[in-house]
C-alpha cells in the first residue's frame, strides 16, 4: 500500500517481492495515483506470481483481513487499521515519506 496518494515506490516493491523464491500472491493498492497503478499493471504481465492491482478502495479492512503481511508507508491511519486487524507489517521509508510530503 502507498496510501491514498500512492506515494511509495510501489512498482519497485512489487518487482522485488516477485523475485522471492517463495510462492506468494500480492495485492497492490496504488490509491489515487493512476500512473503508479498503470506501471504496476504493466509489470505484472511479466511476473510469475499473481498480482491484483487496486486504485482507491473503500474496503481496505477486507483487504487487510485477507493479507498475511502488509508492506506500506507508515501513515498513522494505515498503521492503526493494520494494528486493529492484527496484520504484521513491514514499513518502507518513513523518513523519506516525510521529506517528500513536507517542505519548509
Amino acid at each position: 500500500m502507498g496510501g491514498g496518494l500512492g506515494l511509495e515506490p510501489l512498482t519497485s516493491i512489487v518487482e522485488t517481492l516477485s523475485k522471492l523464491d517463495y510462492p506468494i500472491q500480492m495485492m497492490a493498492v496504488a490509491g489515487k495515483n493512476q500512473e503508479t497503478r498503470q506501471e504496476i499493471e504493466d509489470i505484472t504481465r511479466k511476473l510469475s506470481g499473481p498480482v491484483k492491482v487496486y486504485g482507491c478502495v473503500d474496503n481496505i479492512h477486507q483487504l487487510m483481513e485477507a493479507a498475511d503481511l502488509l508492506v506500506t508507508k507508515p501513515g498513522g491511519l494505515t498503521i492503526s487499521e493494520a494494528l486493529a486487524k492484527g496484520v504484521p507489517m513491514i514499513t518502507i521509508s518513513p523518513l523519506l515519506t516525510l521529506a517528500k510530503n513536507f517542505t519548509c
